[in-house]
Parts: C-alpha cells; sequence; structure tokens
C-alpha cells in the first residue's frame, strides 16, 4: 500500500457519498423534481479520483455505475435524492476491476452503509449547489492495506457537488462542505500514503442514463 496512497486516493465512493451546498437553508425552499423516481447512473466526463491531501496519494477509477431515486413531484424533501448503490472499477484491469493506485498499485473501493443523500441548497440557472451524505466507504490495496473513509468520528460524510439539469450530471467538487477522512487503517498500510486523521479528496462526474434527464427547480 506504499504506493496505493501515496498516489492513489481519488476515487470515491462514493463516493461517494456528501455533496454541500453551503447557501440557504435548504429547509426554507420549495423543491420539485421532474421525471424522477429510479435511475441508473454511470461516469461521466471525468474520471472519479480519491486523493489524501496529506501524503498526495491518489486513485483513479474510469468506471463508476450505480442506483439511485429521485423525489417525484413538489415536496418539501431533502434530500431530494438517495444514492442505493454504487461500485468503482478500471478498464485497466478488466470487467469489475479495481481501481488504479501510485505505482502500479491497485485498490478496491467499497461503498459503506447506503443509502447516500443528496441535499439541495441552492439553484442558478438551472445548476442545483448541494452535498452528498452519509459517505462512508472501505479501501482494500494489493499490497494488504485496509482503511476506512468516513466522516468524523466514524459516521458519514460530506461531499460538495453540483447538479445540472441540462445534461442530468452530478459533479462531485472540493467544497469547504467536505469532511471525509480517514478513521482507521490496518497495520500493512504504509504511512507514506495514507495515516489515520488524513483528509479525503473526492473529484468526479457522474450522468444519469436515459432520457428525459430529472430536472430539479427550487422556489
Amino acid at each position: 500500500m506504499r504506493k496505493l496512497i501515496r498516489n492513489s486516493l481519488t476515487a470515491a465512493v462514493v463516493t461517494g457519498t456528501a455533496v454541500s451546498l453551503a447557501a440557504a437553508p435548504a429547509s426554507a425552499a420549495t423543491w420539485t423534481v421532474q421525471n424522477g423516481g429510479a435511475k441508473t447512473f454511470q461516469k461521466g466526463s471525468t474520471n472519479l479520483i480519491a486523493e489524501d491531501i496529506e501524503t498526495g496519494a491518489v486513485v483513479t477509477c474510469d468506471v463508476v455505475t450505480g442506483n439511485a431515486t429521485l423525489d417525484n413531484g413538489v415536496s418539501d424533501n431533502n434530500p431530494l435524492a438517495t444514492v442505493d448503490a454504487i461500485a468503482f472499477h478500471h478498464t485497466d484491469n478488466g470487467t469489475g476491476g479495481p481501481c488504479n493506485g501510485p505505482g502500479g498499485l491497485l485498490v478496491e473501493i467499497q461503498a459503506g452503509t447506503l443509502p447516500w443523500g443528496l441535499r439541495g441548497v441552492s439553484q442558478s440557472g438551472g445548476v442545483t449547489t448541494g452535498y452528498l451524505t452519509g459517505v462512508t466507504a472501505h479501501i482494500v490495496g494489493s499490497d494488504g492495506c485496509e482503511a476506512d473513509i468516513t466522516g468524523p468520528g466514524g459516521g458519514g460524510g460530506t461531499v460538495d457537488g453540483t447538479y445540472d439539469n441540462a445534461d442530468g450530471s452530478l459533479n462531485l467538487l472540493s467544497g469547504t462542505s467536505n469532511n471525509l477522512e480517514v478513521t482507521g487503517t490496518n497495520g500493512l498500510c504504509d504511512p507514506i500514503l495514507i495515516n489515520v486523521g488524513d483528509h479525503i479528496r473526492l473529484d468526479g462526474e457522474v450522468v444519469v442514463d436515459g432520457s428525459p434527464k430529472p430536472i430539479i427547480t427550487m422556489s
């Protein structure tokens, strides 16, 4: 895992999973979701990465698939959607293979407790700013290293993001509400790559499959 976390923790979990949109209180808004219900999604134009901010280790996944459920109609509900299943892979390593870590290390990313929630905070020009909630993950490196990624204290973490009505894309961002961190490792993890207390950055894009795409508005 010496090679896993130094250049490998950029994938996600989804990665996934809390996108925080710091703006007006979500409870003050009325949200409308059109074309909601059960959906599938996959990686968009950019790979999903997970990075250990302290060590610089990065994990890259070029295949992300999953299932989500969106509200339908006018509602005060928030979260507006849930991520019910999510998987991370890399095509370099065969169908269903692990993601790529640093120095040839292979890294399996397993989503923790699901579902994750997608909460809205504000909207402008058809783009909803918000955050994923409840995000946790477990990673297993080909060197035997295992680590838990959660929010502070082992609870669900948050990841900032934006949803664009125009193309049905959810972009994960390195926003101020992100709070994922390493809360546990085994004795096989290289401290050059990953340590308890390190902060994890998630970045990437997923897109809702099919058409019409879900349309989210706020009033």
